[in-house]
C-alpha cells in the first residue's frame, strides 16, 4: 500500500511540473538507476489506471461497458444507435464472432437503405477482416497482405472473403457509387484469385508480381513481431559494425524491444533491459551523451489529446545494447502529448540538443519545446526563449540548414493548421534564436498533415522539404480515395507536398511537376536510394485507424531528381495493405543495397500484424559507397553533417552526390551510416565533409574506393571497413534467445 501511495504521489507531481521550472538531477549511477525504476514504476501505474472512455484504442474494455449499457437499455432509437457503436468496438478488438452474431439477425431485418447502410458495412468489414486474422495473420508469410496479392497470400481459409463478396456485392448494387466497397470488394477477390464484374474492377490495384525487388524476410520469429503501431530507430547498438534494429508498439503492456544482427545471419531479441519501458509510438536514435554509442528517445501520448500527456523515455546505452532509462535524471520527465522529434546541435556546441514538437488540444495547450544539452548531461527547456514554442497539432518535424548559413533550421508539420518554417539566426544572449519564415518561404500547406523530411531530391546540394497530406477530414475513406485515385479519378483530399529550395531558403511547389499531387495518408514513411542511382527514393507507409484502411504502403522510384517520380509499389513486393507505421532504411546484410524495416500494427486493440524485414534484392551494377561519420569537435552522431561525394563515370563525366546525415522521416528513423548510391560511377575523386560545429569545419578524403565502406572520425583520414555480408535468412529462421 506504501509503494502505491509513493508512486501515485510521484505521478501526481510529475502531472503538475512545469518543464521549464524542472531541476535536472546530475546524472550518476545511482540517479540514473533511481530514474529507471521510477518510468518502469510510473508506465506500470498508469497501465493499471486507464480510463478506456478516454483512450481509443483499449477496445475490448470499451466493448465490454457498451455490451451492458445495450443490455440496459430499452429506447429502440438509442438500442440502434449503442448496437452500431458496440459492435464497431467489437470489431476493432478482434471479437468477429461476436459483431457477426450480432449483425447478421439486424441486417436480416432491416432493409438495405441509406439509414442502415452503416451495419451492412460494418458485417462486410467482419467477415474481410475475419479472412484476414484467419489467412494473413494466423497463417503469415513473406507474400501475406502485399499487393498484387498472389501465391502464399492467397487465403486457404475461404470463407470470410466469400462472405465479404457477397456483403460488398449487395451494398454495390444499392449504392454504386460507394468506392470504398468497391476498393474491398477488389481487395477480396485478390485474396481469392477472382476478379468482380468487369464493372467494378480496378485495373491499377492489379500488377506483375513476378521478380519483385523486395521480399519480407521477417519470418515467424521475434523480428516478426506481432503488435500494434510503432516506432523504429536503426543503428548499430552493440558496436560490431553491423545495423541493428529498436522497435516500439504503443501497446500500454507492449515493451521495447532491442534485435541484434547475429554472425550466423538474421536477428535475436537481446535482453537489453528494457522490461517495463512500454508504450511509445515513435523513437528516435542518436549519441546524446557523446560517449560513442547510439541512444534513444521513445514518444509517447501521441493521439490521445489531454489523456496523452505522458512522459517520454530517454534511454541511455551502456554501448553492449543494454539501456537505462534517464528521463528524470536528466531533466526530460514533463510529460506532453507527442510522436515526433528531432535530434539536431542547434547551437553548434558539438552536442545535441533535443526538439520536441507535442500535439496541443483545448483541453491542453501543450506548446511545442526545445531542450538544450549543457553537455554535461543534463537538458534545459528553452523553446519560448528560442522563439519555437508553437502550439500546434505538431505531427511532424524535422531539421537541416536550408538556407546555406550553416545554421540548422526547423520546419514543424501541423494537423489543421500552417506548416511552420523556423529559421536559425544563432545564438544570442546565450541562447539559439529563431524567426517563423513560413510564408515567405512559401512552405505552409497542406493544413492537414503528418509526416516530413528535409532532402536533396535534385541533387542540386541544397536541401529541399517533403510533406505529406494527411486529410483528417477524410480518414474514414482511406480505401474510396485509393479506388478514385487507381481509376484514374481525381480526389481532393491535403495531397503529398514537395518544395524545392532555390538555395536560400526559399521554396517552389513541384508537386505536382514531380508527379506525386496526390492525396495518400502518409504515417511511417522514410526516403533513401533504393536502387543506387544517387538520387533518394521514398517508401510511404499508409492507413488509418479505421479497419477499411487496408490500401497500399506506396514506393516512390526517384528518376533523376528534375524528371520527377515514379510509383513502382505494385511490381516492387512493397505494396503491404497494413498500417505503415514506423519505417526504416539500412543495409543490414551488407550487400550493397538498403533494406527496409517496417511496424505494420495498426491503432485499435485487435489491429495488430507482425512488422516486415524488406529484403532489398536488387539487381544491377551501379556502384556507392558507405560512409559512418563520427565528430569530435561536432556531436558525435554527426548528425547535420553535409557530404558531397564527387565520382567519375567511364566516360570520364562528372558525377556529384549529396547526402545529409540524419535518421531521414519524422516517424521512423533510418541508421545513420550515409550510404551513397554513384550510379555507373567507376571512380571516387575526392569526398568533402562539412561537420556541423561552430566554425563549421571542412574536410577533404582522397584515395576512396566505389563499393566499399569507411569510418571517419573528424579531422582523421577514413579507415576502410571490412565487414563480411550476412544473410537476412528466409522465411522461418529469425530466432530468439
Amino acid at each position: 500500500m506504501y509503494r502505491l501511495l509513493s508512486i501515485l504521489l510521484i505521478l501526481a507531481l510529475w502531472a503538475c511540473s512545469d518543464p521549464a521550472e524542472t531541476q535536472p538531477v546530475v546524472a550518476g549511477n545511482q540517479k540514473q538507476f533511481d530514474s529507471h525504476r521510477q518510468m518502469v514504476d510510473t508506465l506500470d501505474v498508469i497501465a493499471k489506471s486507464l480510463d478506456p472512455l478516454q483512450f481509443y484504442n483499449l477496445n475490448k474494455e470499451r466493448a465490454r461497458v457498451l455490451g451492458q449499457q445495450l443490455s440496459a437499455n430499452t429506447d429502440p432509437k438509442k438500442q440502434a444507435q449503442l448496437t452500431y457503436t458496440y459492435t464497431t468496438e467489437l470489431l476493432a478488438s478482434g471479437q468477429l464472432d461476436a459483431a457477426i452474431n450480432t449483425l447478421t439477425p439486424l441486417t436480416s431485418q432491416l432493409p438495405l437503405a441509406k439509414n442502415s447502410k452503416p451495419f451492412y458495412d460494418l458485417l462486410a468489414l467482419a467477415y474481410l477482416r475475419k479472412g484476414e486474422i484467419e489467412n494473413c495473420l494466423n497463417n503469415h508469410n513473406k507474400e501475406s497482405c502485399i499487393l498484387p496479392i498472389g501465391g502464399g497470400g492467397r487465403h486457404l481459409n475461404k470463407t470470410g472473403s466469400q462472405e465479404a463478396i457477397k456483403q460488398y456485392m449487395k451494398l454495390l448494387a444499392s449504392f454504386p457509387e460507394d468506392d470504398q466497397s468497391r476498393y474491398l470488394l477488389n481487395l477480396a477477390h485478390q485474396t481469392l484469385g477472382t476478379k468482380p464484374p468487369t464493372a467494378l474492377l480496378i485495373k491499377e490495384m492489379n500488377g506483375s508480381g513476378s521478380a519483385r525487388q523486395f521480399v519480407d524476410r521477417a519470418g515467424h520469429g521475434s523480428l516478426g513481431v506481432d503488435r500494434l503501431s510503432g516506432g523504429v530507430a536503426l543503428g548499430d547498438y552493440n558496436g560490431d559494425g553491423y545495423a541493428d534494429i529498436f522497435a516500439t508498439s504503443y501497446g500500454f503492456e507492449d515493451d521495447a524491444k532491442l534485435f541484434l544482427s547475429e554472425a550466423t545471419g538474421g536477428f535475436s531479441e537481446a535482453q537489453a533491459n528494457l522490461e517495463g519501458i512500454r508504450g511509445g509510438l515513435n523513437c528516435q536514435a542518436a549519441d546524446y551523451d557523446n560517449d560513442g554509442d547510439l541512444d534513444v528517445l521513445v514518444l509517447r501520448g501521441g493521439w490521445f489529446g489531454a489523456a496523452g500527456a505522458l512522459p517520454n523515455s530517454l534511454l541511455q546505452n551502456d554501448g553492449k545494447g543494454e539501456f537505462t532509462d534517464v528521463t528524470f535524471a536528466v531533466g526530460l520527465g514533463a510529460g506532453r502529448p507527442t510522436q515526433t522529434a528531432a535530434w539536431v546541435d542547434v547551437d553548434l556546441d558539438g552536442d545535441l540538443d533535443l526538439f520536441i514538437g507535442n500535439e496541443a488540444s483545448n483541453a491542453l495547450r501543450s506548446p511545442c519545446e526545445l531542450y538544450l544539452n549543457d553537455g554535461a548531461g543534463s537538458f534545459s527547456e528553452s523553446g519560448k526563449a528560442a522563439g519555437v514554442d508553437l502550439i500546434a497539432m505538431a505531427k511532424g518535424v524535422t531539421a537541416g540548414d536550408v538556407n546555406g548559413d550553416h545554421l540548422p533550421d526547423l520546419y514543424v508539420s501541423c494537423l489543421g493548421q500552417p506548416n511552420v518554417l523556423f529559421l536559425n539566426r544563432g545564438v544570442q544572449n546565450g541562447v539559439p534564436k529563431f524567426e517563423n519564415v513560413t510564408q515567405s518561404a512559401g512552405v505552409s500547406e497542406p493544413l492537414y498533415s503528418f509526416p516530413t523530411w528535409m532532402f536533396d531530391y535534385d541533387q542540386d546540394g541544397d536541401l529541399d522539404i517533403f510533406v505529406s497530406g494527411y486529410d483528417a477530414k477524410a480518414q474514414t475513406d482511406v480505401a474510396g480515395i485509393e479506388a478514385r485515385i487507381r481509376s484514374g479519378r481525381n480526389s481532393e483530399e491535403a495531397p503529398l507536398k514537395l518544395y524545392s529550395n532555390n538555395g536560400s531558403g526559399v521554396f517552389t511547389d513541384v508537386t505536382s511537376e514531380v508527379g506525386i499531387d496526390r492525396p495518400v495518408f502518409t504515417m511511417g514513411s522514410n526516403l533513401g536510394d533504393l536502387t543506387n542511382d544517387g538520387f533518394p527514393d521514398m517508401y510511404l507507409g499508409t492507413g488509418a485507424p479505421d479497419l477499411r484502411s487496408v490500401v497500399p504502403n506506396l514506393y516512390y522510384v526517384n528518376k533523376g531528381g528534375s524528371q520527377g517520380f515514379r510509383e513502382n509499389t505494385l511490381s516492387s513486393g512493397l505494396g503491404h495493405v497494413q498500417k505503415g507505421h514506423g519505417v526504416g532504411f539500412a543495409d543490414f546484410d551488407l550487400d550493397g543495397d538498403l533494406d527496409i524495416y517496417t511496424v505494420l500494427g495498426g491503432a485499435f486493440e485487435g489491429d495488430n500484424f507482425p512488422n516486415a524485414l524488406f529484403e532489398n534484392q536488387l539487381e544491377q551494377d551501379r556502384s556507392w559507397i558507405e560512409l559512418t561519420l563520427s565528430g569530435k569537435q561536432a556531436n558525435r552522431s554527426a548528425i547535420g553533417a553535409r557530404i558531397k561525394v564527387l565520382a567519375k563515370a567511364a566516360d570520364g563525366k562528372k558525377i556529384a552526390r549529396y547526402h545529409y546525415v540524419n535518421t531521414g522521416g519524422s516517424f521512423g528513423g533510418n541508421a545513420l551510416t550515409a550510404h551513397i548510391g554513384l550510379g555507373d560511377a567507376v571512380g571516387i575523386e575526392g569526398v568533402k565533409i562539412q561537420w556541423p560545429n561552430q566554425g563549421q569545419s571542412t574536410q577533404i578524403l582522397e584515395n576512396l574506393k566505389i563499393n566499399s565502406r569507411y569510418t571517419v572520425l573528424q579531422g582523421e583520414a577514413a579507415l576502410l571497413t571490412k565487414l563480411k555480408s550476412r544473410p537476412l535468412g528466409g522465411d522461418h529462421d529469425m530466432h530468439s534467445h
